[in-house]
């Protein structure tokens, strides 16, 4: 864990079991909530398709070209005593698995 980022613990609620995770709090992000995409996968999350694929821009203004956001999670996260559903889209993150906007807190 990075001391320079806000980071909180959340209880993610996957389908076999509870994973507990370190988030990144992104004060410039316009949409709630990533996940990256080989965390989704390995804890076994159901993928759910946009319906229409869209681009991500970054801080900076630039737009990422790698790949198109085409999928998006639902999950059960708890931050304390606070339980919510979770929309995060898919995307390759790197240090953390999940990174929530402020908008989202």
């Amino acid at each position: 864990m990075n001391s320079d980022h806000l980071v909180l613990s959340i209880t993610l609620m996957t389908p076999y079991s509870s994973v507990h995770i370190y988030v990144l709090i992104d004060s410039s992000a316009s949409v709630s909530a990533f996940i990256d995409t080989d965390f989704a996968q390995l804890h076994r999350l159901k993928l759910y398709e946009l319906k229409q694929p869209c681009s991500l821009t970054v801080v900076d203004r630039c737009l990422i070209t790698s790949k198109a956001i085409t999928h998006h999670v639902i999950s059960k996260t708890k931050i304390s005593t606070h339980q919510k559903d979770l929309s995060m889209f898919m995307i390759t993150l790197g240090h953390y698995s999940v990174m929530l906007s402020i908008k989202w807190l």
